[in-house]
């Protein structure tokens, strides 16, 4: 926008290159938020999957490693084992283990669903239409102003313009009638 302005582009041009402008970079911050939450997502539930697999196959191991965090994260050890054995004693509370896995282990929060990605990158699109399109509402309000006062002044204008000269016209008509009418008497 600055430098259409700059180079003193006709305001028409300047209004449609800010919008053009807008929407692009709207659609680019939209699906760059897409693609990253989604690279996200694939990253968090193949770590997800590697760690069912250790649970799987290595059974025993995961067991200590998830009391050694609970321990390391401020939990007494008699707590721990406890709290690891009660998790690792149903089969239901498997999805709870690996839940804690990931977040201790490894810091990653649960994944995102589809929909949720494609609602937040919907969102991040309007958020950026709306508040990139300040300074294009801003530039088409002073051209709709311009706009606006020339209108006005040429109205104005016409209408002095014809108000001045039916004044004239009257004033002339009756300075012709009266000297018409004084002629003719003397």
């Amino acid at each position: 926008m600055a430098a259409a302005v700059g180079a003193n582009l006709d305001p028409k041009v300047v209004i449609i290159m800010g919008f053009s402008n807008l929407i692009a970079d709207a659609l680019s911050m939209g699906f760059g938020d897409y693609l990253s939450s989604n690279a996200e997502r694939n990253y968090i539930n193949a770590e997800k999957k590697k760690e069912t697999y250790e649970y799987k196959i290595h059974r025993n191991h995961e067991i200590k490693e998830l009391a050694q965090l609970y321990v390391y994260n401020g939990m007494e050890v008699a707590d721990a084992i406890q709290l690891v054995d009660i998790l690792a004693s149903k089969e239901k509370y498997t999805k709870i283990f690996i839940n804690h896995m990931m977040t201790l282990e490894l810091d990653l929060p649960e994944a995102e669903t589809p929909k949720d990605i494609f609602i937040k990158a919907l969102f991040t699109f309007i958020s950026f239409t709306i508040f990139g399109s300040v300074p294009v509402i801003r530039e088409t309000f002073n051209i709709m102003c311009r706009f606006i006062s020339m209108l006005f002044l040429n109205v104005f204008n016409y209408f002095i313009h014809s108000n001045l000269n039916i004044r004239i016209n009257i004033r002339i008509h009756i300075i012709q009638v009266w000297f018409g009418s004084w002629i003719e008497a003397t």
